[in-house]
């Protein structure tokens, strides 16, 4: 068995597998989305004592592994680590986050983008966050 983490059943090279950093990424499964504010608490919740630092590196591990994606909230400018690391859109309301998944949305960009002049293979990541008001964020 590894002692490197494990994304999606796969090995990541380079990136052991500890235990804060098992704990981490479980927390992360359950969150879907959240900040390193909102993980410690979490963690905290769940009897996993471990200093912010070490959650703080253990994200910014785990992003540049690609085992985790980050983005910035639009509006609090709030850092929000993702668990969902391929290719897709954020509905956001409030600090609530859902990922939404718009193959359509996405070619159309790309199309738009073509259109004037930037070829695909120089798009490194289409991600389109969506503000919403009002109401309770809906499920998709």
């Amino acid at each position: 068995m590894s002692n490197d983490v494990k994304k999606r059943g796969k090995r990541v090279e380079g990136v052991k597998y500890t235990p804060q950093r098992r704990a981490v990424y479980e927390a992360m499964q359950q969150m879907k989305h959240a900040s390193a504010e909102e993980l410690c608490v979490y963690l905290e919740k769940q009897g996993f004592i471990m200093p912010p630092s070490t959650v703080y590196r253990t994200l910014e591990t785990f992003d540049r592994a690609g085992v985790l994606s980050v983005f910035r909230h639009p509006l609090s400018g709030r850092l929000y680590y993702d668990i969902t690391t391929g290719a897709h859109h954020h509905l956001l309301q409030g600090e609530e986050i859902q990922d939404y998944d718009d193959a359509e949305l996405t070619a159309t960009i790309k199309e738009h983008l073509k259109s004037r002049g930037i070829e695909e293979s120089k798009i490194n990541l289409i991600r389109v966050e969506i503000l919403l008001g009002g109401g309770e964020l809906l499920l998709v």
